[in-house]
């Protein structure tokens, strides 16, 4: 999951499952300017479609994902 701050700021990355439950947060610290990626390691979750949301400095972005077997 790419993603860009135009300013340094505390940074959650969440994993929600297409019930609404977040099943893992990749990511929940202060984070610098830049460029950044993270990856998701999906192994111990079902297929199905899961979503990621991603809240920073007053921000919330979305993303959809696929898990397929």
């Amino acid at each position: 999951i790419p993603f860009q701050l135009v300013k340094g700021a505390p940074v959650r990355l969440e994993i929600i499952d297409n019930k609404g439950a977040v099943v893992d947060v990749l990511l929940d610290s202060y984070m610098p300017a830049g460029s950044h990626m993270t990856t998701w390691d999906c192994q111990q979750h079902p297929a199905g479609l899961y979503l990621y949301r991603m809240r920073t400095g007053g921000q919330t972005l979305h993303g959809k994902m696929m898990v397929i077997r």
